[in-house]
C-alpha cells in the first residue's frame, strides 16, 4: 500500500526463493547522537519525516541501486533513530549468503576456516553499507542544513534474522514502532522517566525475543 510522502513503514520485500530459515538478512538499528530528534516528528501516532528524514528514506531506497546482491526489506524512520532489514543474497542467484552469528560458528564444529572467512566477509560487507547509507545522509543533510550539525552515533546495531518467525517479529515490531514511540528505549522523554534497571529490564526482554 502506497505511503503519503511525510512517512514511510516499508513492506518487506520477500524475494521469489528467498528461504528465510537460510540465516541471510540482517536487522539493523542506526540512531542519531545524543538521540536528537532530526528525522521528524510522531503526530497521531505517524512520523512525519522533516526534511532530513526525507533525505534518510531517499539514501535508504537507493540501496539496491548501488549495492550488487543487496535488498531492503521492512524499515522505518523515527524522529531520532531508524530500523530496518537488509537481505543479502548470493551472485547472479536468488539465494541469500550464509551470514551465521559468530556466536553459533564457535559451536558448530564441523564449520571449516574457509566458512568463517565468508561469514566475514559477509558481515564486513553489511558495514560497508550502512557505513554509506550514514555517510550519504550525513554529507547531503549537512549540506543543506549546515547550522544542524547532523551526525550519527559511532556504531550500529545488527541482527541476523533466521527464520520466518523470526522475520515476522521484527517486521510487526518496525511497523509498530510509531504507534509506541512514547515508550520507546530510544525516547529521551520515556527514558527520563525510568530507571537504568528498568531500561536494561526492558532491553533484555525485546533481545530474548529475537535472539
Amino acid at each position: 500500500m502506497e505511503k503519503p510522502q511525510e512517512y514511510y513503514i516499508n513492506k518487506p520485500q520477500r524475494k521469489k526463493g528467498y528461504d528465510y530459515d537460510l540465516p541471510g538478512a540482517y536487522f539493523v538499528t542506526i540512531c542519531l547522537k545524543n538521540r536528537r530528534n532530526l528525522f521528524g516528528k510522531i503526530i497521531n501516532e505517524i512520523c512525519e519525516l522533516s526534511g532530513i528524514g526525507k533525505i534518510a528514506d531517499k539514501c535508504w531506497r537507493e540501496i539496491p541501486e548501488h549495492f550488487r546482491n543487496v535488498g531492503i526489506g521492512e524499515y522505518i524512520i523515527m524522529p531520532n533513530h531508524f530500523h530496518g532489514i537488509v537481505l543479502m543474497y548470493d551472485n547472479n542467484t536468488m539465494d541469500q549468503t550464509y551470514a551465521l552469528d559468530f556466536k553459533q560458528v564457535k559451536r558448530e564444529l564441523t564449520i571449516d576456516k574457509k566458512n568463517i572467512e565468508h561469514i566475514r566477509k559477509m558481515h564486513k560487507k553489511l558495514s560497508v553499507v550502512v557505513g554509506a547509507f550514514k555517510s550519504a545522509v550525513t554529507k547531503e543533510s549537512n549540506r543543506l542544513n549546515p547550522e544542524i550539525d547532523f551526525a550519527w552515533q559511532t556504531s550500529f546495531y545488527d541482527h541476523i534474522v533466521r527464520d520466518d518467525k523470526g522475520l515476522e517479529y521484527i517486521s510487526d515490531y518496525i511497523r509498530m514502532n510509531p504507534l509506541n514511540w512514547n515508550k520507546d528505549l530510544e525516547n529521551e522523554k520515556y527514558l527520563s522517566e525510568i530507571s537504568e534497571d528498568e531500561r536494561a529490564k526492558q532491553i533484555k526482554e525485546y533481545y530474548s525475543k529475537i535472539l
